[in-house]
């Protein structure tokens, strides 16, 4: 997809038949100083007729609200202009850049404004070692970019905390079929230089595949060599610690390590996400904040996915 038309993807992208089709909107964020942090996910699948939202906070390792929304029904809009799904607000504010989601019951509330960092870039296009193609099966366009965080969290009670952090966003559009991919790992931190990074591994069929950025503070840089591993705890879902090394297409290496804060389990029919908020530290001891994410095919066995830690 040409850069030209990514500001689309923010609006609406019809099926056209495709049942599959799916447009999807994903935020996270960690402010250290009070220890919250979020994810939050609005897909929308025409093509089935159906919606479902995501939305998870925590403060100090433990949750403070949850929700999780599936089989809701598709409305028209999209981030572009505004769309209320699952009792949230999400809008654009200024295409690409800055993004802005609300909610308010009388148990939490939350208003928070994503405002861009680095220029989002399309994963698929970019940045990838992908021989198999692997980010191309699952979507047309994956926009992915590192954020500044601000607005307020409202406890139940009326506690309210100013929220300044990072975080991550991305917009995908295309065919998702979860089931399609045995498995796959993230790890996305973003330093406090300003310097971020995108490792994503993919199996599929058996077979291993790489989509990988590095921001270096003033460019994306592609990335050709990916290595990764992970440890999980006892329950082989959620993660212990994660190792990464990359390196650029300058021939640079970069290396990090990520420790999670905080892990949920966010259910997708025979798929199981697993979203974990962690502390990184790169090999140069430079520190920062992020996301690290697997997915596996139920039922899981560690041995669909070789190699893991």
């Amino acid at each position: 997809m040409h850069r030209s038309d990514w500001e689309t993807l923010e609006g609406y992208l019809p099926a056209e038949g495709r049942r599959l089709w799916n447009q999807s909107f994903y935020f996270n964020a960690y402010d250290p100083k009070n220890g919250i942090g979020c994810v939050i996910r609005a897909g929308f699948m025409e093509g089935s007729r159906s919606a479902n939202s995501w939305m998870v906070f925590f403060m100090d390792g433990k949750p403070l609200f949850a929700r999780y929304n599936a089989n809701l029904s598709c409305p028209a809009n999209r981030l572009a202009g505004g769309v209320s799904v699952g009792g949230m607000t999400l809008e654009s504010l200024e295409p690409l850049k800055v993004a802005r989601i609300r909610f308010q019951t009388a148990e939490f509330a939350f208003d928070l404004t994503w405002r861009a960092m680095h220029p989002l870039m399309d994963a698929i296009g970019f940045g990838q070692d992908d021989k198999d193609n692997f980010a191309a099966a699952h979507a047309h366009a994956h926009l992915e970019g590192s954020c500044f965080v601000t607005g307020t969290v409202t406890l139940r009670g009326g506690d309210r905390h100013t929220f300044e952090g990072t975080g991550g966003r991305d917009i995908a559009a295309g065919i998702r079929d979860w089931g399609s991919m045995e498995h796959y790992r993230v790890a996305w931190p973003i330093f406090t230089d300003e310097t971020a990074a995108i490792g994503i591994h993919g199996v599929a069929g058996g077979r291993h595949s790489y989509m990988s950025m590095w921001h270096d503070g003033t460019d994306w840089t592609p990335i050709v060599e990916t290595e990764d591993l992970v440890t999980f705890d006892t329950d082989e879902f959620t993660v212990r610690e994660t190792h990464w090394r990359l390196r650029d297409a300058h021939g640079r290496e970069v290396s990090y390590s990520g420790i999670p804060l905080f892990r949920c389990f966010l259910p997708a029919d025979g798929y199981t996400l697993v979203e974990h908020i962690a502390k990184f530290t790169r090999s140069d001891g430079v520190e920062g904040y992020g996301l690290v994410e697997c997915g596996m095919r139920l039922p899981w066995h560690r041995d669909m996915a070789l190699g893991l830690g």
